[in-house]
């Protein structure tokens, strides 16, 4: 332990990701954190395809919808009408619109491209943010998004262990058998829910952290990053957190990603991250005068670096770079 914090030990895992590895994201909008990473550091990443998912019980039915490419026609009665828009239950409000026809084709082509993404995919991360789901009386099915819709057409629950459990159990066996090789990360979204209450909140933590960890002890290509108690225990401060003091700061986010890179990516991926992560802060640099001769010094090493990168990783694309430089 260092002297002015407590430092947290991250289990070595038994896999690492590589710069060929395929990634898929889903959960909360810490997911999208991680994903948004993995594509700003030119990895291959799908994220949050079926838009942004709170609880677990909404993941594990997206997934498996996916594995059984079923469509979303075959739940019709879970698409709702409300102030103009049509909405699926099941989904994030990114799929909403004016036609009906619309929201299913939108879902369905969502699903394609993730159950194909899925076939190679090396990794599954999986970040869950709430144990409390919102059940729609009418249907009686747990919806991923309220929609807005009145509140008397809901009522909350807080999931058992028990349940969470079993339906992760599974979902990772149908995970298995549809792409052997996968590995699963779980991880538990360090954003507090405090519209639930901050009591309330610790009580669905700490049951997505106890179903994380008997998964894990299940499951043998399943496993944990403590993104949840790297900010509430070794950063526990509130100038980690944004304006809202529930979201982590960005200072934050930064230090959780650096902890994730150095636990799971092999040498080789650290490389082009932080080939990568130099390049664009080079490019995002303001100069003080632009037309100077220092500046288009600069402009020139950059487009020799970008050279130079794409000789290292022909695979990866550098177009948004060199438009950046007017090249």
């Amino acid at each position: 332990m260092d002297a002015y914090y407590t430092s947290l030990s991250i289990p070595k895992p038994i896999f690492q990701i590589a710069p060929s590895s395929r990634i898929l994201t889903m959960g909360s909008c810490f997911a999208g954190h991680i994903g948004d990473f993995f594509i700003s550091q030119k990895f291959q990443a799908l994220v949050n395809p079926t838009g942004i998912l709170f609880n677990p019980e909404s993941i594990v039915q997206n997934l498996s919808t996916v594995l059984g490419k079923r469509s979303i026609s075959e739940k019709e009665h879970l698409l709702v009408h409300s102030d103009g828009l049509w909405h699926s239950l099941l989904h994030h409000g990114q799929f909403s619109h004016t036609n009906r026809d619309a929201v299913i084709s939108k879902i369905d082509s969502a699903a394609r491209e993730m159950h194909q993404f899925l076939v190679t995919a090396d990794l599954l991360i999986i970040t869950l943010g709430t144990a409390h789901i919102y059940r729609h009386l009418k249907t009686g099915e747990i919806a991923a998004n309220c929609h807005k819709l009145p509140s008397v057409e809901f009522v909350k629950e807080l999931l058992d262990i028990n349940t969470i459990c079993k339906r992760f159990d599974t979902l990772l066996h149908d995970l298995k058998s549809f792409t052997p090789g996968l590995q699963v990360l779980l991880t538990v979204s360090p954003v507090r829910y405090i519209r639930d209450g901050l009591m309330e909140n610790n009580q669905s933590k700490a049951t997505l952290i106890t179903v994380t960890h008997k998964l894990v002890k299940n499951h043998e290509n399943c496993h944990y990053f403590p993104a949840y108690e790297i900010l509430i225990d070794e950063l526990r401060d509130y100038r980690f957190y944004a304006k809202d003091l529930v979201h982590p700061s960005q200072q934050a986010i930064e230090y959780i990603l650096d902890k994730f890179v150095q636990t799971y990516f092999n040498h080789p991926a650290q490389r082009q991250v932080h080939e990568i992560m130099a390049l664009r802060q080079a490019l995002n640099h303001r100069p003080l005068h632009p037309q100077s001769e220092a500046h288009g010094r600069f402009l020139e090493k950059m487009r020799t670096k970008i050279v130079l990168l794409k000789k290292e990783y022909p695979k990866l694309d550098f177009r948004d770079e060199e438009q950046q430089l007017g090249s």
